[in-house]
């Protein structure tokens, strides 16, 4: 039973480096695995990997809208301030509420964290 655990782990160790299935299958029935117990270990291994885009946390860090939205005004507020044009006044009062859409943006991504 240990070496079966043992084969298990190897097969799914190799599958995850990008090892081919099908060199894998010949490389067990190399061993004396028939094609049926081969077929068993892959559908037990296939079994027990989570399903693509659910279970584990993602990689990739979750924006929310207001924090591109108050990034985007920062950016804007900063660029009116450097150009002599009837909306330069603007640019303090976009400074500032895209700092606050940038806060909340992230306090409410870290909400949904936790």
């Amino acid at each position: 039973m240990k070496e079966l655990a043992h084969t298990k782990k190897s097969i799914a160790k190799k599958l995850r480096s990008g090892y081919p299935a099908g060199e894998l299958k010949n490389d067990l029935m190399k061993q004396g695995y028939s094609e049926a117990e081969i077929d068993l270990l892959f559908l037990h291994i296939s079994s027990q990997r989570p399903e693509p885009g659910k279970g584990g946390k993602s990689k990739t860090p979750e924006m929310h809208v207001l924090t591109l939205l108050g990034v985007t005004l920062i950016i804007t507020g900063v660029a009116l301030m450097g150009t002599r044009i009837w909306l330069t006044e603007y640019a303090p009062f976009m400074i500032v509420l895209g700092a606050i859409g940038t806060g909340a943006g992230y306090y409410i991504s870290y909400k949904r964290k936790n």
